[in-house]
């Protein structure tokens, strides 16, 4: 478990998105669904 204060879900998201595989979201729902938007805007990429 990993916890700390940052200046805004989209920092936080970005950070986690930036770290690849073995990172997982449990909460809250918000953050988990911008890590999700992000890798999927990457993603998009490729297809």
């Amino acid at each position: 478990m990993y916890e700390t204060k940052v200046n805004s879900l989209e920092e936080m998201a970005s950070w986690i998105a930036s770290r690849g595989a073995g990172i997982i979201v449990y909460e809250p729902e918000e953050l988990k669904q911008k890590v999700l938007d992000l890798a999927n805007g990457v993603l998009s990429n490729y297809k």
